[in-house]
């Protein structure tokens, strides 16, 4: 049986720097069945770009404005759930994981049923 899929969902809004150390965090995990999904929310500076540039092999989408974090990240949602995926992680793109969150998440959720979520 393969692991359970997970994509991890990060919103940008013209913050590359700090994304771009988020995006690289989630994909140094540990758990193998991850993919990311950048979220732009209408970025004013050229920072969509730059982060395409930078990080080629993981799935984009730009909201063409700002929605908010909430907008941003349900728009991230509705493109995820058209696919298959088994976990969502939403991440604030001033997160950065520890190897081992997106494993120990999935690990948690699959004992027990529900939502969770990691202690900051």
């Amino acid at each position: 049986m393969s692991p359970p899929a997970v994509t991890a969902i990060v919103l940008n809004w013209s913050n590359e720097i700090v994304t771009a150390e988020c995006i690289r965090s989630v994909l140094s995990s540990d758990y193998g069945s991850l993919k990311v999904l950048l979220v732009d929310n209408g970025s004013l500076d050229d920072s969509f770009e730059r982060l395409q540039a930078s990080f080629p092999n993981i799935e984009f989408l730009q909201t063409g404005k700002n929605l908010g974090y909430a907008g941003g990240n349900n728009r991230g949602i509705e493109h995820v759930l058209q696919g298959t995926t088994d976990y969502i992680l939403i991440l604030n793109n001033d997160t950065v994981l520890e190897r081992c969150t997106v494993r120990k998440l999935v690990d948690t959720a699959e004992m027990r049923a529900g939502k969770v979520g990691g202690v900051v």
